[in-house]
């Protein structure tokens, strides 16, 4: 009995583990997400200036 519930809280902790480490990395995608569009935006600007338009 103590061993099966032992062996089931060690499972609920490594999936709540893994459920944070989930969330981190959507963030972190996220912020890369966003950080690709503002690169995105300054290389379009950047060619727009290059080829003489504002």
């Amino acid at each position: 009995m103590k061993k099966q519930a032992l062996k089931e809280l060690n499972e609920y902790v490594k999936e709540q583990t893994n459920q944070e480490i989930l969330k981190q990395i959507l963030v972190i995608l996220s912020q890369m997400n966003e950080t690709i569009k503002r690169i995105e935006k300054a290389l379009d600007e950047h060619t727009k200036f290059a080829r003489g338009g504002f």
